[in-house]
């Protein structure tokens, strides 16, 4: 059986299709989203809601929004004595996933599994979330992970019927912009098409952040107005509880200021520190929340009209979809509304699902095209015995994804009679450089530099599978690498 799973920052979902070709969701607990944290005591390890409501508690034993982290293989986390980085959490909420499957569908002998990730995911990031998957359990093909705005516009595509449609999928840690042609045939034997013309957005906001810009409102009222005039802005180790209470208060009342009609929430908390001696009781508008929120704001607007300027412009829009979490913000639906036209906003009711959904069509046999562009520059950096950089480029961020695209290069090593060089296989995220892998050529055949030659090949298969080599003309001699795009 295969699925489809959005592995979100707040939720995860999984999606599938029955044997009657409807594209359905996997029951947890009595809904469809599995919180995506993680909870461990004494030897215990707990996921989803039961995570939630324990990580309530003891915070210290509690993690969440691991998703932000993906990618950093420190171990960041220690829970109930045990160590964690961002993809064992994934891996942990991915075997909760995993284990529901089985028991709702006990005879099927495997699931094949395609995840989401955030189109501005590095390569590194890709990786780590494919790894995740497969130490839990799911079978997976070559290319298994797809971009959380394709996968939406790929589940919605036979509602839009065609056309240029900017995707805004606002989700708990990220806020993903996709500008995707879509071409829906709307017969088994002819795919549908999604061409990405253009990704951007902000991979370090999201609702989170949102929560917290309440939450240090309510910090500010607590350290006024509580009798030891409390700063849970710097909780210590025993406040921390109380600091994440809060946040989870504000998170609840951000959701019901986003609401349709919503202008006003109460935060309370009847006894916040469980000793009697204070009783949380703060009230807040949406005015006041949107001020809290400015700077934010500011930034949801810049990311939402990144893919616009040069060759795309605004006017050329048919659709904008607005899906995750976030998306039924009043302040994001006004200004697209402002910029694109309200007759052009769609919002489904779906919204938090359509993710997942899309990526279970991706994994099925109903026929889809995608192709893609590049969201980041790739190239090799070959470090002579002089030590000077020389940035030969694969591909850089925009450009469409060829399969077939094969190019070579030759580089001299710099140094008479140089017995080694190196190769820097490096990704440029906004002018950062990131390296990937390194290939070291040892014992190149003595030479003058002129004649020390070696020639780096990149080539790319429908995979997106990268294939890096290095090899010394003289001898043939060759190494390589591959790294995942």
């Amino acid at each position: 059986m295969n699925v489809g799973i959005d592995l979100g920052t707040t939720n995860t979902v999984v999606s599938y299709i029955s044997n009657e070709g409807s594209l359905e969701l996997l029951d947890v607990n009595g809904g469809f989203l599995l919180p995506s944290c993680v909870y461990a005591d004494n030897n215990t390890v707990m996921t989803g809601e039961n995570a939630l409501k324990s990580g309530e508690a003891n915070p210290e034993n509690f993690v969440s929004s691991a998703k932000t982290r993906m990618g950093r293989q420190e171990k960041s986390y220690v829970v109930g004595g045990m160590a964690l980085n961002p993809t064992d959490a994934a891996r942990l909420v991915l075997e909760a996933a995993y284990r529901r499957l089985r028991e709702v569908f006990p005879d099927e002998k495997e699931f094949g599994a395609f995840v989401t990730v955030p189109a501005s995911f590095e390569s590194g990031q890709r990786a780590e979330t494919r790894k995740a998957l497969i130490a839990a359990g799911f079978k997976t093909g070559g290319n298994c992970v797809i971009d959380e705005p394709v996968a939406a516009a790929i589940a919605y595509s036979p509602r839009l019927g065609g056309g240029r449609v900017l995707v805004i999928d606002f989700g708990g840690g990220t806020l993903d912009i996709s500008l995707v042609e879509t071409d829906y045939i709307g017969s088994t034997t002819n795919p549908s098409r999604v061409k990405v013309l253009k990704s951007g957005g902000d991979r370090n906001l999201g609702g989170d952040d949102f929560d917290k810009a309440i939450a240090g409102a309510v910090y500010e009222y607590v350290r006024d107005n509580s009798p030891a005039h409390t700063d849970l802005s710097f909780p210590l180790r025993s406040q921390m509880k109380y600091a994440r209470k809060i946040e989870r208060l504000a998170g609840r009342a951000k959701e019901s200021l986003s609401a349709d009609g919503v202008y006003a929430a109460n935060i309370y908390d009847g006894d916040l520190f469980e000793d009697g001696s204070f009783e949380l009781d703060f009230d807040i508008t949406y005015e006041e929340y949107t001020a809290l929120a400015f700077e934010l704001i500011e930034r949801v607007k810049k990311a939402v009209l990144s893919p616009f300027g040069g060759e795309y412009a605004i006017s050329d829009v048919k659709n904008v979809l607005l899906v995750g979490g976030m998306a039924g913000e009043p302040f994001l639906r006004e200004f697209v509304s402002n910029v694109f036209g309200e007759d052009k906003i769609i919002l489904p009711p779906d919204r938090m699902y359509l993710v997942a959904k899309g990526a279970a069509v991706c994994n099925s046999d109903l026929p889809v095209q995608v192709s893609n562009k590049s969201f980041t520059s790739i190239g090799a950096l070959c470090l002579n015995e002089k030590g000077e950089d020389d940035i030969f480029y694969f591909i850089r961020a925009g450009e469409d994804i060829d399969p077939d695209k094969k190019v070579s290069r030759l580089f001299k090593t710099g140094r008479d009679f140089a017995s080694t060089m190196v190769i820097e296989i490096a990704e440029f995220v906004s002018r950062e450089k990131k390296t990937v892998s390194r290939l070291e050529l040892n014992g190149l055949t003595p030479d003058f530099a002129e004649n020390q030659t070696v020639e780096i090949t990149f080539s790319i298969n429908e995979d997106k599978y990268i294939s890096v080599s290095a090899e010394e003309v003289s001898t043939g001699r060759k190494i390589s690498c591959n790294i995942r795009l």
